[in-house]
């Protein structure tokens, strides 16, 4: 809950936020039966109810909004500037998670702004409760005003919850992590197998994000059942705020002039990097690619208003350009892996299954 005097505004500051005049304001007062308390000859008033009752009453509200894998645009739930409203979330999963944290923590640490959020005692809302996102986004977080003290339950982690939503902070971060995520793994049932390529995965994941982004990374992992008989799934986000893929890439000036679509899927490829040839770095993505591929898994990157969605379970491949979640700068990663084997994947085969989805798709 935020302190008493943070969440107070002036009279002024109150006229403002609402964009109506003082004689207009002066008829809410009574209307809403505004709460109010003086400093000397000062007046002033609670920004949350004035949001809550005036700005966007909940009556206005309607539950349409899905935040998850394969449908999800968050930048829509600004419903004023800088004020953002989650009570129509109708659905939310881990991607949709990372999407809203990348999106908040823009607004809060580089642009300096206050943010606003609004939330309710919903399904939705509890479930970013119980996976830490209220506590990750309070984080360090003095220009935040939020409402979730009204959102009730404990803080009990779901029974699919591997790992809490997490920054990490600084490189090599993930490694503790990993410590502790092999024994909750194996508590779930999943494979020795799988849990060695999370390990590795997770790894190539937070060193591009810490390397490029200059900034930290969020992570999450979820374990999904499946029906009787077949395999677990196992979903991974990560999501930074820096400049993003294609814009790292084209720091290069081998790659300045690729539009952002080239750009993401160029780095795809196992020789192409934003650092000097010399470094013979880059093979990251490419990798990352190849575990997807070899776990007949479904990848979504995203990056500067772009998203490629690669289901590698379809066959052939099928792979979609769509929209971002989020026009927010950095760049968000989700896998859904399948607890089966994987089949090993040259970087050769990534590199020409990238080449083939630029001609079709660019």
């Amino acid at each position: 809950m935020v302190r008493f005097f943070t969440d107070t505004i002036s009279l002024q500051e109150a006229c403002s936020l609402l964009r109506v005049s003082r004689p207009t304001f002066n008829k809410y007062r009574k209307k809403y039966k505004l709460k109010e308390f003086c400093r000397g000859r000062h007046v002033f008033f609670f920004r949350m109810e004035l949001v809550k009752k005036i700005l966007i009453p909940e009556n206005t509200i309607v539950e349409s909004s899905n935040l998850i894998f394969d449908d999800c645009n968050v930048d829509h739930l600004e419903a004023s500037s800088n004020i953002f409203d989650l009570r129509g979330i109708s659905n939310v999963d881990e991607f949709g998670a990372m999407s809203l944290i990348c999106l908040f923590k823009k607004r809060l640490y580089f642009a300096e702004q206050k943010v606003l959020i609004l939330v309710k005692n919903s399904i939705s809302c509890r479930y970013l409760k119980s996976i830490g996102f209220f506590d990750e986004l309070k984080r360090g977080s003095s220009n935040l005003f939020i409402n979730d003290e009204e959102i009730e339950g404990g803080t009990l982690l779901p029974p699919e919850n591997i790992l809490r939503l997490t920054s990490l902070g600084y490189k090599g971060a993930e490694k503790k992590i990993l410590e502790q995520l092999y024994s909750n793994l194996q508590d779930q049932g999943f494979s020795e197998n799988l849990c060695s390529r999370l390990g590795w995965a997770l790894g190539e994941l937070a060193d591009n994000a810490h390397t490029h982004a200059g900034s930290p990374c969020f992570m999450t992992i979820v374990g999904r059942p499946a029906k009787p008989k077949e395999p677990k799934f196992l979903c991974i986000s990560i999501g930074d705020i820096g400049d993003g893929i294609s814009g790292t890439l084209k720091t290069n000036p081998k790659y300045q002039n690729l539009s952002d679509l080239e750009a993401l899927c160029l780095s795809f490829k196992s020789t192409v990097t934003s650092w000097d040839d010399i470094a013979e770095r880059g093979k990251g993505l490419n990798d990352l690619l190849a575990i997807g591929k070899g776990n007949q898994a479904w990848v979504r990157v995203e990056c500067n208003g772009i998203s490629l969605f690669f289901d590698f379970g379809k066959i052939p491949f099928e792979t979609k350009v769509r929209e971002a979640s989020t026009k927010t700068a950095g760049t968000r990663f989700s896998l859904v892996l399948i607890d089966a084997n994987f089949i090993d994947v040259s970087r050769a085969e990534i590199d020409l299954m990238i080449e083939k989805i630029m001609r079709e798709q660019i």
